[in-house]
C-alpha cells in the first residue's frame, strides 16, 4: 500500500527523508517523468536520506523496494 512508506519534505529542495513502516528498505530508486532513473541506493535500514539537490526543479517518483518484498511508489517535488 501507499501507506508502508512516507517521504518529508515534500516539496523538497532537494534531500528527501524517507522511512518505511514494514520492512527495511532495500533499495531506493528515483525516476524522472520520462521514467529514467535518475538516483538509486541501497545503503538503507528502514530509514534514510536521499540528496536529489543536483536534480532539475520538477516532479519525480521515489521508489522504494522493502526487504518484505513490497514496494512504495510516491511523487515528490523538487522546488
Amino acid at each position: 500500500t501507499n501507506d508502508a512508506a512516507e517521504f518529508f519534505p515534500n516539496p523538497s529542495s532537494g534531500k528527501i527523508h524517507f522511512k518505511t513502516k514494514t520492512g527495511s528498505a532495500v533499495v531506493v530508486e528515483v525516476y524522472d517523468l520520462n521514467g529514467a532513473r535518475i538516483a538509486a541506493s541501497s545503503d538503507f535500514s528502514n530509514e534514510g536520506t536521499i540528496d536529489l539537490s543536483s536534480a532539475a526543479k520538477g516532479v519525480y517518483f521515489m521508489k522504494v523496494l522493502s526487504s518484505d518484498k513490497s514496494t512504495v511508489v510516491k511523487k515528490v517535488i523538487i522546488q
